[in-house]
C-alpha cells in the first residue's frame, strides 16, 4: 500500500481541486457546468454536454497555456500595450524620465550613507 503509485494532477497544488486542477483554475468549468444545465432546459439536450465538454477543452487549452509561459507574462503584455502599470511612476511603457542620476537632495544621501556606516560599525 505505500508502494502504490499516486496519482497527482498536474496543476493541482495545496489548495482545493476540482478536475484536476485548483478551483481558481476551473472557474470556466464550473460556470460552464451551470450555464449547460440552464440552456439544456431551454435549448434542448445537447446542451447539457456540449457546453460543460467545451468549456473543459477551452480551459485545458488555457492551462496548458498558461504553462508555456513565464510568470508575469500577462501584466507586462498589458504594460506594453499602455493598459496598465506597475506603479505610479511607470504608469505606461512610454514613459520618459529626464534629468541624472542626482537626488534633489543632497544631503538625504549623505544621512543615509552616514547610517549605513554607523550601522556596520555597530554589528562588529
Amino acid at each position: 500500500m505505500a508502494n502504490d503509485p499516486k496519482y497527482i494532477p498536474e496543476n493541482g497544488k495545496a489548495g482545493v481541486a476540482f478536475a484536476g486542477v485548483e478551483l481558481k483554475e476551473a472557474y470556466l468549468l464550473i460556470f460552464g457546468g451551470i450555464a449547460g444545465l440552464f440552456s439544456g432546459i431551454k435549448f434542448g439536450p445537447e446542451f447539457y454536454l456540449g457546453i460543460p465538454i467545451a468549456s473543459y477543452i477551452i480551459n485545458k487549452s488555457w492551462l496548458s497555456w498558461k504553462k508555456a509561459q513565464l510568470p508575469g507574462f500577462f501584466r507586462s503584455w498589458l504594460f506594453a500595450k499602455g493598459w496598465f502599470g506597475y506603479s505610479d511612476a511607470l504608469n505606461k511603457q512610454s514613459k520618459v524620465f529626464i534629468g541624472d542620476n542626482k537626488p534633489i537632495n543632497p544631503e538625504s544621501a549623505k544621512m543615509i550613507v552616514d547610517k549605513i556606516i554607523k550601522g556596520k560599525k555597530n554589528e562588529s
